[in-house]
């Protein structure tokens, strides 16, 4: 899994932190990660009060590409996201339906 380049240590971004996950899923898997992903999105809603959008979405066009769009209160949200016991748990299922490795994109919002 790309992630782009991390802050450097003392160097944490301050405000939101956008997160735009691309994700390339196996031919014939989509409906079963469809099902998966919105059942992921609900506990990240319900379990992650820093987490203000996790908002999976097909691509038009590709129906064997989608993004997450996510966005995060602060950096130690962001971090705390990948930490929770639901991602834990939930990430190896998500590798089941991966076609090639998924890219983070990572920004901090202009406000």
């Amino acid at each position: 899994m790309a992630f782009g380049t991390p802050p450097a240590p003392g160097d944490v971004p301050t405000g939101a932190v956008g997160v735009l996950a691309r994700l390339k899923i196996e031919q014939g898997r989509q409906e079963a990660f469809e099902h998966f992903v919105l059942g992921f999105a609900a506990d990240v809603a319900r379990l992650e009060p820093g987490c203000l959008l996790y908002s999976p979405q097909r691509a038009i066009g590709g129906d064997c590409d989608y993004v997450i769009f996510q966005r995060f209160r602060a950096w130690a949200d962001f971090e705390a996201h990948a930490d929770t016991a639901h991602m834990k748990a939930a990430l190896p299922h998500f590798a089941h339906f991966w076609d090639g490795t998924p890219v983070l994109e990572i920004f901090t919002a202009l406000v």
